[in-house]
């Protein structure tokens, strides 16, 4: 049986949004000039990944943001590590890079900056570019995939970009950085009295570059990207921009934006009289031979209560490794374990699904700890390699402090939503709905369906259990919600079931009572 415990009380234990984007290494600073013009995505494409024998990119599946979230593009591919991509979401784009994966999968991971695109359903597009960029033949290739995802909350800016009256009492204020690791993906963000839709250009170079070529030495690294100032609160608009750190060398950088001079229809496009600026040191990552073991996770982006949260990362641990991943607080968290899975370089990955409708909104911390012992034997525990990564949890607490003992009347119900097919490794969301009260604390499993509708649990099968409490819904009815992992499970028809948790844990009195809502699902 695997086990997931989610921790109730004393129960078991680069927003771009015309026309340049260059992120790269290259020699001198021939970095700051348009890279590549690129046409928005259409919105109307439902959203389709191609998969066939040939060459393929596959997105991730992506939750639903709130304009001004980071969103965080992954997803896989057999191109060699090194391909090129651009991924687009809306009137937004940015790069990626291919990175070695295992058994011919690879991945790539692309921030966006949701600030500048209009609300509603957005596509996703990946393709891979083709060309010599110094040749003047960079292009788009023809491996491709779409995903699709719905964006909430007010537009933010403008379709048509302003041309700002600069006085002498305008700003642009970038906020404090702080140290971030090698590999990092974040938003920068700042605040102006530029109005909303006035075009900005981000530069992100060494703190020693120079632009004297008797001077430069070694590589350089950054990045140039242009925006839109979006709204703000009160008088105080906000500018921001998508980084991605993956394409920088470890030592400090400034980051500045500004405002435009030039014709960039002419090719002169230049930083314009108002500048911000702040500065920030890139570490080298826990990647390193030298370092022992680590365990690193990867970046976060904010979520709202209720998402589904895919905490994922990297470490040096073997293959087979059990972690644990915990987010928030004593009574108000969730706790579960994962497997390390094999990787490449010495590199090997983690991921595992995270509910947060039983959070509490704010600062959450995650922690991912390596565990040791043998839980038949009584000393399965922690170990000494630990990480810990934090993100904001926005939205309204949608649980309770104090676990309820519900009333269970004839009129009592839970209902499953239908989950459809699935695939080996999928991590999602189940949820439904019930008459039960906002507290009540429920007990799942999913396992093998035997063609017998089963009456209750089952110890002695293969499958998920886990518990968790109800949560708030719309107001008719309540919420009940499950973060499942199918890693390591046999293709086949499953089974879920969540009930009011009866018995003593203590004891090892585990029962499901009534009432029951049931699903079923097939796995590919």
């Amino acid at each position: 049986m695997k086990q997931q415990t989610l921790v109730m009380g004393s129960i078991l234990a680069v927003a771009i949004v015309a026309a340049v984007i260059c992120v790269g290494m290259v020699s001198g600073y021939s970095i700051f000039k348009p890279c590549i013009t690129v046409d928005p995505v259409s919105d109307t494409n439902t959203g389709s990944t191609p998969v066939d024998a040939g060459q393929y990119i596959n997105i991730d599946p992506v939750i639903d943001k709130t304009t001004g979230d980071l969103l965080i593009v992954t997803g896989s591919t057999n191109l060699p590590a090194g391909t090129e991509l651009m991924v687009q979401a809306g009137s937004s784009n940015g790069g990626a890079k291919v990175r070695a994966g295992t058994v011919g999968v690879n991945r790539f991971s692309s921030p966006l900056d949701t600030s500048t695109m209009e609300p509603g359903k957005k596509t996703i597009k990946v393709t891979n570019m083709i060309g010599d960029l110094e040749k003047g033949d960079y292009r788009k290739g023809d491996i491709n995939a779409t995903a699709s995802f719905t964006l909430k909350g007010p537009y933010l800016t403008t379709d048509t970009p302003v041309q700002a009256t600069i006085t002498k009492d305008d700003f642009i204020r970038i906020n404090t950085i702080g140290d971030r690791s090698f590999g990092d993906q974040f938003l920068i963000t700042g605040t102006t009295s530029l109005p909303v839709g006035t075009e900005v250009l981000w530069q992100v170079s060494p703190a020693s570059f120079t632009t004297d070529p008797d001077q430069q030495t070694g590589t350089f690294t950054g990045a140039m990207a242009n925006s839109q100032v979006t709204k703000g609160t009160g008088n105080i608009n906000r500018v921001s921009f998508a980084m991605d750190t993956y394409v920088l060398l470890p030592e400090q950088y400034n980051v500045s934006v500004s405002t435009i001079a030039g014709d960039r229809t002419k090719g002169d496009f230049r930083p314009g009289d108002l500048t911000g600026s702040v500065l920030f040191t890139l570490h080298q990552g826990p990647a390193t031979a030298d370092q022992g073991q680590y365990i690193r996770i990867d970046p976060i982006a904010d979520k709202t209560t209720g998402d589904l949260l895919i905490v994922t990362g990297s470490t040096n641990l073997p293959a087979g490794t059990i972690l644990m991943i915990q987010s928030g607080s004593f009574g108000s968290g969730f706790g579960s374990d994962t497997m390390v899975r094999a990787g490449t370089g010495g590199i090997n990955r983690f991921s595992m699904p995270v509910d947060t409708a039983i959070l509490k909104p704010g600062t959450q911390t995650i922690t991912v700890t390596n565990m040791k012992g043998d839980l038949a034997k009584g000393d399965y525990g922690p170990d000494d390699v630990t990480s810990t990564a934090t993100y904001i949890l926005k939205g309204s607490y949608l649980g309770t402090d104090t676990p309820v003992q519900a009333t269970i009347t004839k009129d009592d119900y839970i209902r499953l939503n239908a989950i459809g097919d699935k695939k080996i490794g999928d991590q999602f969301l189940i949820t439904g709905t019930t008459s039960l009260p906002v507290g009540t604390t429920l007990i799942w499993e999913v396992m093998p369906d035997t063609g017998t509708p089963p009456t209750g649990l089952d110890l002695n099968t293969t499958g998920i259990m886990a518990n968790n409490a109800v949560t708030k819904g719309d107001g008719t009815s309540n919420r009940v919600s499950l973060a499942v992992d199918m890693n390591g499970f046999a293709p086949g028809k499953y089974v879920v079931l969540v009930g009011e948790f009866k018995g003593d844990p203590a004891n090892r009195d585990i029962a499901m009572g009534d009432p029951v809502g049931s699903a079923l699902f097939n796995l590919e």
